[in-house]
């Protein structure tokens, strides 16, 4: 069984760099984690997403080795006419350079990791890529209510279990009821929410969809995303 985020099978839909399909292997079951927010330093003095789409200068971007949901801000605010670079990080780098306001956004998933610093009042979030707002943040927009793309919610932060190519239906189905029971316990689903690992489950098939719909969205701007690091 294997296990990890979205990123490598998302990576290998974009550019195939093993000798089997990727859409073969199964994918057993996903686990939700909490959206995308794009974060500022609280120091910033960005206050909205309006604001960056009226800036004077050019936005510094933080991204995370490759690029991959980055490309949806990236291409809002070209759409607004505004000039975007990026500087890939580690993600200790991007949580100190966006604190330091050597970076202007840095686009986290509300996990552990964004909790930390912006339980410090050192980070902020201005947009959720998300289909609803978090209850968290009530205050705090969805992309698509700012009149972007409902789609772009693809690039949702998803986390899979995979099993080897060939694996048998009522083997993976085993799995699935399995794990579904696991992340249930008491004494490991209070863990799971409160550290952002596990926000909700989704079938293994609606993960690779949701895949198949960001690679439709990469592919549909392939150069920007060639160009900002992809």
């Amino acid at each position: 069984l294997g296990f990890s985020s979205r990123s490598p099978y998302l990576g290998e839909l974009i550019k195939r760099n093993f000798p089997w399909k990727i859409e073969d292997i199964p994918v057993v079951l996903a686990a939700k984690t909490p959206p995308y927010a794009w974060t500022v330093s609280t120091k910033s003095g960005w206050k909205s997403w309006d604001d960056f789409r009226k800036a004077k200068r050019r936005i510094r971007l933080g991204v995370a080795s490759q690029l991959s949901s980055e490309l949806v801000i990236i291409k809002d605010l070209i759409d607004h006419g505004r000039e975007v670079t990026t500087a890939s990080m580690k993600t200790t780098e991007l949580i100190t350079s966006t604190i330091a306001g050597d970076l202007d956004i840095w686009n986290v998933v509300t996990s552990k990791t964004f909790q930390d610093p912006y339980n410090a009042g050192d980070i902020t979030p201005l947009v959720f890529l998300s289909d609803k707002r978090d209850p968290r943040f009530p205050k705090i927009p969805t992309h698509s209510e700012l009149g972007m793309p409902k789609h772009w919610v693809n690039f949702q932060a998803i986390r899979m279990w995979y099993a080897p190519i060939g694996t048998p239906k009522n083997i993976t189905q085993s799995i699935e009821r399995r794990i579904t029971k696991l992340l249930d316990d008491p004494g490991i689903k209070d863990w799971a929410e409160k550290s952002g690992f596990v926000k909700g489950l989704m079938s293994g098939e609606a993960a690779k969809a949701a895949q198949i719909g960001a690679v439709k969205i990469i592919k549909d701007n392939w150069d920007l995303y060639k160009k900002y690091g992809g």
